[in-house]
């Protein structure tokens, strides 16, 4: 746990770094055409989105665990990217965390461009919370287990 804690930190730190030289780097090229307030809401949608896909790590821990193969995690993040790209229009992104979180989270940047009812994103919700819960409990079970010296 104390492992994921301080990478969830670390990747959190380094993508606030990111978000803010990204942030100024636009101001610096278009400060005529984007105000304070315009600026403010895109790094905090930025924000939301890294805490949002940053609370996946445990999924990765887990399969780091149960594979054993960094390998795998490597693969099955490639093909998230994949798979995200492929269910990022479609109203049953809800199932997959990374469109459901890019959607949740571009909406507040583009309304037409995220979910069209709160129902949909309850349940996406609800659902990502179910795929982090189990992956704790799978990696609580994980560490239960007796190892050979």
């Amino acid at each position: 746990m104390s492992k994921m804690m301080a990478t969830f930190v670390l990747l959190w730190g380094t993508s606030i770094v990111n978000h803010l030289i990204h942030i100024f780097t636009l101001w610096f090229l278009f400060r005529e055409e984007i105000g304070l307030v315009e600026m403010g809401s895109r790094f905090l949608t930025s924000v939301l989105f890294t805490m949002l896909t940053l609370l996946v790590i445990p999924i990765a821990a887990l399969m780091t665990f149960v594979t054993k193969s960094i390998l795998s995690v490597v693969v099955a993040g490639l093909a998230s990217i994949f798979v995200t790209t492929i269910l990022l229009g479609a109203d049953f992104s809800i199932v997959f965390p990374f469109s459901f979180i890019y959607r949740i989270t571009i909406q507040f940047y583009d309304s037409t461009m995220g979910y069209e009812g709160t129902k949909l994103e309850l349940w996406g919700s609800v659902i990502l919370f179910l795929y982090i819960v189990s992956s704790l409990i799978g990696l609580y079970k994980y560490s239960q287990k007796t190892r050979i010296s």
